[in-house]
Formats: C-alpha cells, structure tokens, sequence
C-alpha cells in the first residue's frame, strides 16, 4: 500500500509510523462527511471529551461507529465501541456542533468490551506530522 517513511517505537504505548500511500480525494474529510477541523490536545481531551459523549471511529473494516467514551487519561482513550479486526490505525474524534470532526485519537485495539485509542497529539508531535484539514462543508 505505502512505504514506511519514519517510524518510532521507543515507547510500546504510543508505536506510530508514517506510511505514504495515493491521498484519497477527499483525504480531508472522514468517510467523505465530515470535515476535519483540527486536532484536540492530550491535555484537551479529559476536559472537553466527557465519559458518557458519543466518540466515533472509521475503521477499515467496522466503517463508522460511535458510541460513549469511557475515559481518557494517561496513554489511553477508551470508548464502548467494538471494532473489527484490521481496524487499527483509524481515525478517533468527535463531532463539533458546526458538524466538522476534531481528531482525538488514532484506534489502537480492541481490549475485552472497550476500543482503545491512543492520543493523535502525542503520534503527531514523535512523528513530527500534520493532518490533513478540511475546507468547509
């Protein structure tokens, strides 16, 4: 699909690579709906992400599924959801009233009935990356 331009794995909770492949036409929008506004900062997430607010992922294979965040503290960020196999990697955020997505996590695995994500700020800032933001609606 790509090739692995950097990779840092010095810290097993927060393993990330950056992978080029074709950019999809509307790369900067989540399954072609929503915009992407921005990333959320780890120290954002426990205090403007509740437990109990709907978190949403697109998976590969699951494609879109939101359901309540459990918690988000330390490296991780839990939710209900129950992803497929081969999901990992996909992007984790929350909707914003004006409609747009706001990147918190990247989907990690899924451990026992809970997703787990890791935060996209801390991916972003090791692998010295930006995301793709999107023009409006």
């Amino acid at each position: 699909m790509g090739n692995v331009e950097s990779a840092v794995d010095a810290d097993a909770a927060n393993d990330s690579a950056i992978i080029w492949a074709p950019a999809a036409a509307d790369a900067s929008r989540i399954a072609g709906r929503w915009p992407v506004a921005g990333i959320m900062a780890n120290a954002d997430v426990p205090n403007l992400v509740q437990p109990g607010d709907p978190v949403c992922i697109n998976g590969a294979r699951s494609g879109v599924v939101c359901s309540r965040l459990i918690s988000a503290d330390g490296y991780n960020i839990r939710t209900e959801a129950v992803t497929q196999g081969n999901d990992s990697g996909a992007p984790v955020f929350v909707v914003a009233p004006s409609g747009s997505a706001i990147l918190i996590g990247i989907h990690r695995c899924v451990d026992g009935n809970a997703g787990m994500a890791t935060f996209i700020s801390t991916v972003l800032d090791r692998l010295h990356a930006t995301v793709a933001l999107g023009t409006g609606q």
